[in-house]
C-alpha cells in the first residue's frame, strides 16, 4: 500500500483541496460503503508518514477483513483500494470543473435541454454568447468552450428541427474554426520553440503555409489576440531574427490586458525560450532580454502569482543576473522564490544558487560551503557544481586542489553514460581550456606568454568568447605576464 495511487494522490493535494476533499466524503457518507470510510480516514491521518504500519497492506487486510481468507482478503482489499481511488479522482474532476469559468456553463446548457427549460438555456446561452468587450481577457481553454456552448444550441435545435433547417451551421463552424486555428497555432508554437531542445519526428507540420497565408489575408483573424499573439511567435521561430522578436514582445505588452495572468506567463516564456537559442547560438546579448522577462516574472508582488517554481528555471534565473551582475534583484529573488521550489528540490537548488552569487561576490569560501553541500544523482547538477568547485579553487590559487579536482571532473565526464556526447562538449571545452590555463600558470614566463596569447587567439577563432569566465581568465593572465614583462 506504500506504493500505491491513492497515496500518490493524497500526497498532491494541498491543506484547502484536502479540506474540501473531507467535506465532498461527509456529503457522500450515505452513500459510501463502512470499509470505503474507513480506508479514507486511515490514509486520511497517515499518509504523510511513509513509513507508517497503520498504511501496510497486511494491517488494513487484518482490520477489516480479519475472518476471511487469505486469498479473498486480498481481492476485497485491492477492491476497496480502487473504489478509494475512484472517489479521489472523481472529487479531482470537479475541482478542475469548478475552476472553469465557461465549462460548468456548457452542462448547465445541457441540463436545460434535457430537462426541456427552454426559457432558460435561451436566457443563459444569450448572457454566454454576448460579443466580448475590447480588453477583454483570454484564456487557451476560452476558445473551445465558446465553441462547445454554441455546439448545445446546435444539438438542442437538432432535436425538434428538420437537418440543416435554421440551425447555428455558421458560428458554430466559425467557433470551430478558430479554435483550431490557435490550437493549431499554439502546438506549431511549442514544436518550434522546443527544437533545439528536444528532438521531433515532424519535419513539418501539416498545413503549416497554408494556416500562415490565410491569417496574413484575413484581417478579422489578425486582429484577435490569441491568432495575433502566437502567429508573431511562430513566425519569429520560423525567421529568427531581432525584428521579429522585438515585434512579438512589442505586441504583447501592447496586449497584456486581453491575457490572464496565466496565459501571460506562458507567452512570456517564448520569449525566454527564444532569447536562449540565441545566447546558444552565441549572441550572449540576449541575456540582457532575458533578465527584462526575469524582471516581469519575479517582482515583489508576485504579480504572475507563481506558485510552483522548477529548480531549473530557478537556476537560469540566478545564472543570468550573475552574468549582467544584478547581484540585488538575485539576491531578492532568492529569498522571495525560494519558498515556490518543490520540497525536494529546495535545498538543492538553493545550495547551487548561493554557491554560484557568492562566487560572483568573490566569497569563495563561503561558496565552497554551498557547493560541497550538493549531493543528488542528477548529472548535470553534479557536473554544474564541480564546474564552480574548479573557478573557486582558480580563484583561490589552490593549484593542486585544482589540478586533481580537474582530472577527477574530467573522468566523471568521459566515464558518465548518461549524457549525451552533444551535450557533454560545453563541458570538454571547458575543461580542455581550464587545463592549458592550469599549465600555462605552471610554465615557464617566456613560453607562457606566448601560449596564453595563443590560447586567447584560439578561443576568438573558435567563438569561444561566451565561456565569459573562461575568456575573462585568460585575458587576466595575458595582461599578469605582459605586465611582468614590461617592469624587467
Amino acid at each position: 500500500m506504500y506504493k500505491s495511487k491513492l497515496l500518490d494522490l493524497f500526497k498532491t493535494l494541498t491543506k484547502y483541496e484536502l479540506g474540501r476533499l473531507d467535506v465532498y466524503i461527509d456529503a457522500q457518507k450515505d452513500l459510501l460503503k463502512e470499509e470505503i470510510l474507513w480506508l479514507y480516514n486511515n490514509v486520511r491521518h497517515n499518509y504523510t508518514n511513509s513509513t507508517s504500519p497503520k498504511l501496510d497492506r497486511q494491517y488494513v487486510i487484518d482490520k477489516l477483513y480479519p475472518h476471511s481468507d487469505a486469498k479473498k482478503a486480498e481481492a476485497d482489499w485491492r477492491r476497496l483500494m480502487t473504489s478509494l481511488t475512484k472517489v479521489v479522482e472523481n472529487f479531482l474532476v470537479l475541482l478542475e470543473i469548478n475552476n472553469e469559468d465557461l465549462l460548468p456553463k456548457v452542462f448547465l446548457l445541457r441540463a436545460y435541454t434535457n430537462k426541456g427549460l427552454d426559457n432558460m438555456f435561451e436566457e443563459e446561452f444569450a448572457k454566454l454568447t454576448k460579443p466580448p468587450a475590447q480588453n477583454a481577457e483570454y484564456e487557451l481553454h476560452h476558445l473551445l468552450y465558446l465553441f462547445l456552448i454554441e455546439e448545445e444550441m446546435y444539438n438542442k435545435k437538432s432535436l425538434v428541427q428538420v437537418a440543416g433547417v435554421n440551425k447555428n451551421i455558421d458560428v458554430l463552424l466559425e467557433r470551430l474554426d478558430l479554435h483550431y486555428i490557435v490550437t493549431k497555432l499554439r502546438i506549431m508554437c511549442d514544436l518550434y520553440s522546443g527544437r533545439n531542445f528536444l528532438p521531433s519526428l515532424v519535419e513539418k507540420p501539416w498545413l503549416l503555409d497554408e494556416i500562415l497565408a490565410y491569417v496574413e489575408s484575413q484581417p478579422a483573424l489578425t486582429e484577435h489576440p490569441l491568432v495575433s499573439v502566437y502567429y508573431r511567435i511562430l513566425v519569429m521561430q520560423i525567421e529568427p531574427t531581432k525584428e521579429r522578436y522585438d515585434d512579438f514582445l512589442n505586441y504583447l505588452e501592447i496586449h497584456e490586458s486581453n491575457f490572464t495572468p496565466t496565459l501571460l506567463h506562458d507567452l512570456y516564456f517564448y520569449a525566454l525560450n527564444y532569447c536562449g537559442q540565441q545566447i546558444n547560438s552565441g549572441d550572449i546579448s540576449y541575456h540582457k532580454n532575458m533578465f527584462k522577462v526575469y524582471e516581469k516574472f519575479y517582482n515583489e508582488k508576485n504579480t504572475y502569482k507563481i506558485k510552483v517554481l522548477i529548480k531549473e528555471d530557478f537556476k537560469n534565473v540566478v545564472t543570468v543576473c550573475i552574468r549582467l551582475g544584478e547581484i540585488a534583484f538575485a539576491e531578492n529573488f532568492i529569498a522571495q522564490y525560494c519558498k515556490y521550489l518543490n520540497a525536494e528540490d529546495k535545498d538543492l537548488a538553493l545550495n547551487a544558487a548561493l554557491g554560484e552569487l557568492n562566487i560572483q561576490k568573490k566569497e569563495y569560501k563561503k561558496a565552497l560551503d554551498y557547493l560541497y553541500a550538493i549531493k543528488t544523482s542528477d548529472v548535470y547538477t553534479m557536473l554544474n557544481a564541480k564546474v564552480s568547485i574548479l573557478k573557486c579553487y582558480y580563484e583561490q590559487q589552490e593549484w593542486r586542489l585544482l589540478d586533481s579536482s580537474l582530472s577527477a571532473a574530467s573522468a566523471f565526464l568521459i566515464s558518465n553514460k548518461k549524457i549525451p556526447e552533444n551535450n557533454k562538449w560545453n563541458y570538454k571545452v571547458f575543461f580542455r581550456i581550464l587545463r592549458k590555463l592550469l599549465n600555462i600558470r605552471e610554465d615557464y614566463k617566456d613560453r607562457a606568454k606566448k601560449s596564453v596569447s595563443k590560447l586567447m587567439l584560439e578561443m576568438e577563432q573558435q567563438n569561444l568568447t561566451a565561456f565569459v569566465w573562461l575568456y575573462q581568465k585568460v585575458t587576466e593572465l595575458y595582461n599578469e605576464l605582459h605586465a611582468n614583462s614590461r617592469k624587467i
